[in-house]
This record gives C-alpha cells, sequence and structure tokens, in this order.
C-alpha cells in the first residue's frame, strides 16, 4: 500500500499497542482517516491479524458509520489492487459487509434481535421514538399518582410526606419530574436498581459515623483540599508580582502568611475532620499595607497582586460559606431527617421503573436506554 504522510500524532495514534486509547482533535484533522488505517493494520498486518467482522467500529450516526465502512472497503482495494492474488484481502473484502460498523445502539439492537427469547421479549418488538417514549412515561406516571392519591385520601402516608418535602403548595409538578430526572439518570447506570438503593444509603448515618465516613463527605473534603491548593497558587502568583522590579513589595509579608495559612487548611481538608476544617476556615485576610506614592509601585502591578488576592479570599469564603458554612451535626441531623424521604422516594422511583417496563412490553416497544440495558 502506498503510505500517505502521517504526522507524529497520527502516526502514535495508529500504531499504539492494544489498550484503551483516547484521541482528541479539531474537525478536519483526520481523525476518520486515522482510525481507518489503525483498523487496515490490525486486519492486514503483525503476526495476528484480525479478520474485520471480529472488530467493533462504533460512530455517532448511521451516516458516519456508512462513510466509515465505504472508507475501509476503498483502503481494502487499494490493498488489493498492489497485492492482487492475496487471498486474505478477498476474504476481507467479502466479510466487510457483515463487520459490526454502526452506531452503539444499533449494535445493541442487533444483538437483542439475535437473543430476544433470552429476555422474555416478543421478537416483533419496535423501538419508540423520543415522543413515544415520553408519552408512555406520563401515561404511567399518572396513573401511579391517581393510585398514590386514593390510597392516601383519608389519611396522610408517605406519598403524603414526600409531597409535603418536595412538591408545591398548588402543584405536584415538581415530585413528577424530580421522579423521571432520578429514573432517567439512574438508566445511565449498569445497574439501575442497585445504585437507586445504594444512593438511598447515602442518606443513612449510622450511630456515631462522620460525615467523611460517606463517599460525598469525603468527595466534598477532597473539594475543599484542591479548592485550598487552588487558591494558594493564586496567592504565590501574586508573590510573583509583588517581588517584581516596582511591584508592591510592602504586600510580600501578608501574602506570605496567607500562603501559609492556607496550605495547612489544604493538609487539613487532606487528613481532618469536617468541624475542624470548617473552624479553621473562619481566618481573615489582614488589610494590606498602605502603597503610597513615594514606594514608587507600577500601578498596573499593584492591580494585578490585589485581584489575585480577591480571587483566592473569594475561593476560601465561598468554601467557608457554601460547603462548610454549618456544624457536622447539624448536617447530620438533617440527613436523619431527609432519610425516610429518600427511602420513600426510592421506591416510588422504582415501582415507577418497574411499571414503565411493563407499558412498553405490553405495547411491543422499547426505548433507546432499552437497547444499552438489554444487550448488556
Amino acid at each position: 500500500m502506498s503510505n500517505p504522510k502521517w504526522t507524529n500524532e497520527q502516526l502514535a495514534a495508529i500504531i499504539a499497542p492494544q489498550g484503551n486509547l483516547l484521541v482528541s482533535a479539531a474537525a478536519g484533522a483526520g481523525k476518520t482517516a486515522v482510525l481507518v488505517e489503525r483498523v487496515i493494520r490490525k486486519v492486514l498486518d503483525g503476526p495476528s491479524p484480525v479478520d474485520i467482522d471480529r472488530l467493533l467500529i462504533v460512530t455517532f450516526t448511521e451516516a458516519a458509520a456508512t462513510e466509515m465502512r465505504q472508507r475501509i472497503g476503498a483502503a481494502l482495494g487499494r490493498a488489493l489492487s498492489e497485492r492482487p492474488g492475496d487471498q486474505r484481502l478477498q476474504r476481507q473484502l467479502a466479510l466487510l459487509n457483515r463487520a459490526d460498523i454502526s452506531t452503539l445502539h444499533s449494535f445493541c439492537l442487533k444483538i437483542i434481535r439475535r437473543y430476544f427469547y433470552l429476555l422474555d421479549l416478543d421478537p416483533g418488538f419496535k423501538v419508540a421514538d423520543e415522543a413515544e417514549a415520553a408519552l408512555i412515561q406520563r401515561e404511567v406516571l399518572e396513573e401511579l399518582w391517581e393510585e398514590n392519591y386514593a390510597q392516601e385520601a383519608s389519611q396522610g402516608g408517605p406519598f403524603t410526606h414526600l409531597l409535603d418535602c418536595y412538591g408545591a403548595t398548588r402543584s405536584d409538578d415538581n415530585l413528577k419530574e424530580l421522579v423521571l430526572e432520578i429514573y432517567d439518570f439512574s438508566r445511565s447506570q449498569p445497574w439501575p436498581k442497585n445504585w437507586l438503593q445504594q444512593a438511598h444509603q447515602c442518606f443513612v448515618v449510622p450511630k456515631g459515623a462522620a460525615l467523611t465516613d460517606f463517599p460525598w463527605g469525603q468527595l466534598l473534603m477532597n473539594y475543599a483540599a484542591q479548592t485550598l491548593d487552588t487558591a494558594g497558587s493564586v496567592l504565590k502568583q501574586a508573590v510573583y508580582y509583588a517581588s517584581l522590579p516596582a511591584g508592591p513589595a510592602k504586600y510580600l509579608p501578608n501574602l506570605q502568611v496567607e500562603i501559609s495559612a492556607i496550605e495547612n487548611l489544604a493538609e487539613m481538608a487532606r487528613s481532618g475532620s469536617w468541624d475542624d476544617l470548617r473552624i479553621a476556615l473562619d481566618f481573615s485576610f489582614e488589610r494590606l499595607s498602605s502603597i503610597r506614592k513615594k514606594d514608587n509601585v507600577d500601578p498596573d502591578l499593584k492591580a494585578n497582586c490585589t485581584s489575585l488576592r480577591n480571587n483566592a479570599k473569594k475561593m476560601i469564603n465561598d468554601l467557608k460559606g457554601d460547603v462548610f458554612g454549618r456544624p457536622e451535626q447539624d448536617l447530620i441531623e438533617e440527613l436523619d431527617q431527609i432519610a425516610p424521604a429518600m427511602a420513600i422516594l426510592t421506591d416510588l422511583v422504582l415501582e415507577f421503573g418497574h411499571r414503565f417496563e411493563l407499558a412498553k412490553r405490553k405495547q411491543g416497544r422499547l426505548d433507546f436506554a432499552d437497547l444499552e440495558h438489554y444487550a448488556l
């Protein structure tokens, strides 16, 4: 085959060994050509070449899949014209029509149609478009709502409690949308039911547990550490400007003290408790020394320095007010109050999901998320 002129980056992507590989490039940079070349080399070169129908090549659109198939066919055709007696090349061209070059959902659909009997599906099922799936969803949701209202008509119950927590004064649309949003998000997980049950458990606080014992509590502490690291880096940039000739050198003592304090806070976020960090965050940035005309300070350097320091102050204040503004015990008590509502909400989402699946099966319909889950 003729060898196109590949850039170093393109060639690296083409010949990279087996394993996970992420290629990022702008439109028109030749990503498709690189992928075609990688496929061709896997099919033709090396000690263990792979038949084209043993590869899965996934694209975003059917049009892109068609283009990819055509390009691979053209590349194989060019190779065959240079090696006309090559039986392996002839075999690859014959196998090309059955190769899996498609969108992800088309590939999933192919698997499901082949093994529908393992899923107890009607072989005549059709894929619902978004509008049809949304209509079925709404019908199921309204039916579920009516049943829950009827069950709690005479006296309040868990559903009424949930409405009090998350409904609006004159409408229950907020709760309906919440159920749909949680259901849709759960479907982005490989095992939605398991994810929903685990998500609910994140609100149950065992006696004596700390916030940092929970995944999201640790995530917030990590977020604090990263934010504090960034604030420290911003102040170090301010030190750079203050240290330049004609820079506001009078600011340096304050900046060095603040950098040291923030580094200690970052370490506390990595190894300390929630309340230790919350209390330690309540420190003040001292007023900077006054800059007088006789100090001969460049106004631009002064402005850069103060702007950077203000940015660092805002990061600290946002952490102090938005994330770590309340004691740990207050948050634990609030979680205890929320946990029962989360259990009810989880049950409601699970029941909706069960009924939605039954309704789709009854109508012989699958949605796009079904294609992924049934294939899995």
